[in-house]
């Protein structure tokens, strides 16, 4: 997940499979089938907390996380990323915390909030994305269904009082939501893209049905357009 500039937020999948890393301790997930490679035995019981929750929280809403899942803690991520789905794997890879801290010096909305809270938002952001993967998609590339998918369910996995704070640092108007939701706003704008995300699919009558329609292939915001 991203960096400051244009690709912020932008490196939150990637196609390739991962090079050697380094080995670290492994913790297994006493609650759920996951691991988490860290030297850090409060970082591990924390993500797999954070795995735990997150993957029962997306099941009700239309998402099955694919387990078992290795997540892997590494000091620093390709193209200054915070968090990598590597697709049609079980890894994902998240930014040591320390060097979290140090990359999020500019990250929109995001900033609003206490930095665990959007710490442990990046997991739930890239376990919807392992749960969508781009499913049904007819097109060369769904990027915009996946990372609807993968913001929304993000910003719903946070706290009220963060995500409250993080609609108060909205930077768009939630009427326009829908016309923000494109590749070329998530390249160039991609703090916009977020939000966007976030109210469109909290302003739903069934926000959770409607995630389920993008997963069955009966919504594709690729083509959508206000």
């Amino acid at each position: 997940m991203g960096q400051t500039g244009p690709s912020w937020l932008l490196c939150l999948l990637v196609a390739a499979m991962p090079g050697a890393t380094a080995l670290r301790a492994q913790t297994v997930c006493p609650d759920v089938d996951a691991s988490v490679e860290t030297d850090s035995p409060e970082l591990a019981a924390r993500v797999c907390a954070v795995v735990e929750e997150e993957t029962e929280s997306l099941a009700q809403c239309n998402l099955v996380v694919p387990l078992p899942l290795t997540i892997e803690v590494q000091p620093s991520l390709e193209q200054g990323c915070l968090g990598l789905y590597h697709c049609d794997t079980s890894l994902i890879e998240l930014l040591d915390p320390a060097s979290f801290a140090e990359a999020i010096s500019d990250q929109g909305p995001f900033a609003a909030i206490p930095v665990e809270g959007y710490y442990d938002s990046i997991v739930a952001h890239e376990l919807a994305h392992a749960a969508y993967d781009e499913r049904n998609c007819p097109l060369e590339s769904c990027l915009v269904n996946q990372e609807f998918i993968a913001y929304a369910m993000q910003v719903r996995s946070l706290s009220s009082e963060d995500r409250a704070l993080f609609e108060a640092a909205s930077p768009i108007n939630p009427d326009e939501a829908l016309s923000y939701l494109s590749e070329v706003m998530h390249a160039m704008a991609p703090q916009r893209f977020a939000t966007a995300a976030w109210w469109h699919f909290a302003r739903q009558q069934d926000p959770c049905g409607y995630v389920g329609s993008i997963v069955a292939g009966d919504v594709l915001l690729d083509r959508e357009r206000p």
